[in-house]
């Protein structure tokens, strides 16, 4: 039987937008468990409905205890983007993620975005600092982008184990 083009471009579409979203919620992770929050936890979800062009077709989530002083919420916020980034070109710097931030290229959720600071320059520091953090943790990193593409779900338990793999 053959399938006609379209087929696989939707098919593309959802493994494009499913790589993406894993990328997304492991850099997330990454960061989190790289700052020491506790039950780090990651998932994906199919959006259900979504319209192929408009939308993403995979969502994901990241979860993780956190503080009292909500410690380093604004780097796991921006973390997402970045990890986005540096999937479609791990030689991105900082100041081209800001670029495709401004130009809403890449647009963190508006979940992240309650705890990033409305400050250009801060905001920089962030994605700075979330870079140096994945790129030091880059095996780790790739093994929960891997891991929740295969997946779709990632627990404390598998990051740890993740984690001492990586060391």
């Amino acid at each position: 039987m053959h399938m006609p083009a379209i087929y696989f471009q939707r098919e593309e579409i959802k493994w494009r937008d499913k790589w993406r979203s894993a990328a997304h919620e492991a850099g997330r992770a990454t960061v989190a468990y790289d700052k020491g929050m506790a039950f780090v936890r990651a998932w994906l979800y199919r959006n259900e409905g979504a319209d192929l062009l408009e939308e993403t077709t995979w969502l994901g989530q990241a979860s993780w205890l956190r503080t009292r002083d909500h410690a380093h919420e604004g780097v796991i916020g921006v973390a997402g983007i970045v990890a986005e980034a540096m999937h479609i070109n791990p030689d991105v710097d900082a100041s081209e993620i800001m670029d495709d931030w401004y130009w809403s290229n890449l647009m963190p959720s508006e979940t992240d975005m309650a705890s990033i600071p409305d400050d250009e320059s801060e905001r920089l520091d962030l994605v700075d600092e979330a870079l140096g953090i994945l790129r030091s943790q880059k095996r780790l990193f790739d093994a929960i982008k891997r891991h929740l593409f295969c997946n779709e779900i990632l627990s404390d338990g598998m990051l740890s184990d993740m984690a001492d793999q990586c060391a």
